[in-house]
């Protein structure tokens, strides 16, 4: 049915993101004037539909996931900390059910998955870790390092020799933003290679334009051979970068701001009243005001990537459905609209295959729900 619809291991301080990139960093600051894509059209959705048992649906609204070029979708079966997977295929029969917590070989106990053409890639915390498995949960490489603050994002090809990180923020509950450079790094080696510094202007802009949530920054990201993205999803401002670290184009969209729907309204009471009876020190004119002032992002960490044709898409939240934006370049393609509410859930895409996970309060035995795409072009 069509619908209408951020690794190396860091040491000490940096948080990698992934990206397959193979030169050094440089420092031109140019744009290009976007030139339309010949033939470019808006692609179609065309959902596949999951055929999960009752215990193999997610436990909590998860922020990562990972598909593969054949449509292989895993995404985490238990609670945060279980180190159980769930695979699916791109009929969405489940594959494999794999993985578990701990702290020897193939283990861990907080995680978070990236997409990659055929493997799964699996970026532990506790213990630092870089995991590679294959789609049915076979580890194939297992490194280990210094611990890692933040969170990975995008991966490009199974050659893990060539990647890309970054790391903008600072340990949970630090107030303080430590923001540090992106580089291209190793999964399977030691090795790090600096594109662009930490005080780089569109680096710092980018960080300062998003809003905290739990005293971190995480400006969108994403990335594809070649080529990197940095958003800033307040204002809807994106750059797109060479593997050299030059700016090819600066683009977005002219949109109103966007508010707080009712649901979030009312989420944000029954927190914010829960701390209270648990004798949180709130200053409940303040909380008032800044839900009301705070700045709220269009798209958020997780809520863009690149498809199989080089196409960027950028998800994000309009009411309680989730819009899909296409661009070719800087071109903008058009917007895709699905019925599915989002919260900290993101996007995992790969070749022709797009993954969300969505939020369903009126469904108590599966609250969170994984859904898989084909990417259809006309």
């Amino acid at each position: 049915m069509e619908v209408q619809v951020r690794i190396r291991l860091c040491h000490a301080r940096h948080l990698v993101l992934l990206l397959g990139l193979a030169t050094a960093c440089g420092r031109e600051r140019s744009g290009q004037t976007p030139v339309q894509p010949p033939m470019a059209k808006l692609p179609a959705l065309r959902e596949v539909p999951l055929q999960l048992q009752d215990d193999q649906w997610p436990w909590q609204d998860r922020s990562t996931m990972s598909v593969t070029l054949g449509g292989q979708l895993t995404f985490q079966q238990g609670e945060h900390g279980s180190g159980r997977y769930v695979t699916v295929d791109s009929t969405g029969a489940v594959l494999a059910q794999w993985g578990r917590g701990g702290e020897g070989p193939g283990e861990s106990w907080s995680e978070a998955l990236v997409s990659a053409d055929s493997e799964v890639v699996l970026i532990a915390f506790s213990p630092p870790a870089v995991l590679v498995y294959t789609v049915t949960g076979e580890l194939v490489s297992d490194l280990r390092g210094q611990p890692v603050e933040g969170f990975p994002q995008a991966l490009v090809g199974d050659s893990v020799d060539r990647s890309f990180g970054q790391r903008l923020v600072g340990s949970t509950r630090i107030l303080e933003d430590l923001r540090g450079p992106i580089v291209r790094s190793c999964i399977k080696s030691d090795c790090q290679r600096e594109l662009l510094p930490a005080d780089d202007s569109i680096l710092i802009e980018v960080h300062l334009a998003t809003p905290r949530r739990g005293g971190l920054r995480w400006p969108p990201y994403a990335a594809t051979a070649g080529r990197f993205v940095l958003g800033d999803g307040v204002g809807y401002r994106l750059w797109m970068f060479n593997d050299q670290g030059k700016v090819l184009y600066q683009f977005g969209r002219t949109i109103p701001p966007r508010t707080l729907t009712e649901s979030e309204l009312d989420k944000d009471r029954q927190n914010w009243v829960k701390r209270l009876a648990e004798g949180a020190p709130v200053d409940t004119s303040a909380l008032k005001q800044r839900l009301l002032t705070e700045p709220l992002p269009h798209f958020g960490y997780y809520g863009i990537g690149f498809d199989g044709q080089r196409r960027l898409w950028v998800s994000g939240w309009a009411h309680d459905s989730t819009f899909l934006d296409v661009f070719a370049d800087s071109v903008f393609l058009g917007r895709l609209m699905l019925d599915c509410r989002r919260e900290r859930g993101g996007m995992a895409i790969r070749g022709a295959w797009l993954a969300l996970m969505c939020t369903d309060d009126d469904n108590p035995e599966r609250p969170y729900q994984p859904h898989l795409y084909r990417i259809v072009d006309g």
